[in-house]
């Protein structure tokens, strides 16, 4: 089945600290593929990525950091959450609130957990091992906690009930880059959460390969 975006392409790292998927292209990526959208996922190593960035520039990319999102007709789009909304709004709405309430709910969700992604990445690449713990032990625990209570709102296992909004593959995608098994007994909804996430059909399938 063809979408509005098929043949678009998907800039973003080869690795980070060795992993495929770590990182913010991995955001795009999901929901693209959830979408059943046709991509190109293109991957930079540094050198090469030094070698094409200024072209990027040239061709009217205004952000110069990875991802983007470039379309067939050579559009860039760049930042991933506008990128995830664009995609969404494209898909018709697919993945966001129907309603104008709805939408401020996911929109705000989403800015939420960049927030919270900006501060795992700092613990990531941090040489300060006290922030680091202070960030395991405090602040991921009060992230968990607070969208647990999101969550146990729902009618369903995502934010918004049986269907999944592009802020619900931004909470998939920060968890699994921070890592962290999710005791069932404590976090029921977000447990619940990932196992239907899991289970979508295109994301199974995705989740089971190798993901390079």
């Amino acid at each position: 089945m063809s979408t509005p975006l098929d043949n678009l392409k998907l800039h973003y790292w080869t690795d980070i600290n060795g992993s495929t998927t770590l990182g913010r292209g991995e955001f795009i990526a999901l929901l693209l593929i959830d979408a059943g959208v046709k991509f190109e996922y293109v991957k930079f190593s540094d050198k090469t990525w030094r070698e094409n960035k200024q072209k990027f520039i040239e061709e009217g990319c205004v952000a110069t950091s990875l991802p983007y999102v470039q379309t067939a007709d050579g559009q860039y789009f760049s930042n991933t959450l506008p990128s995830m909304r664009y995609i969404s709004r494209k898909l018709g709405g697919k993945y966001d609130g129907k309603t104008d309430e709805e939408k401020y709910l996911v929109d705000n969700y989403a800015d939420t957990m960049a927030d919270w992604y900006i501060k795992w990445v700092n613990s990531q690449f941090s040489k300060d091992e006290e922030a680091s713990k202070k960030y395991k032990e405090e602040y991921l625990v009060e992230q968990l906690n607070r969208h647990e209570k999101y969550l146990s709102k729902s009618t369903g296992p995502y934010l918004l009930g049986d269907e999944p909004t592009y802020a619900d593959f931004y909470l998939f995608h920060t968890l699994e880059d921070n890592d962290m098994p999710i005791d069932a007994e404590r976090f029921p909804h977000l447990t619940a959460f990932v196992k239907a996430f899991g289970n979508r059909p295109n994301m199974k399938k995705y989740l089971a390969s190798d993901r390079k």
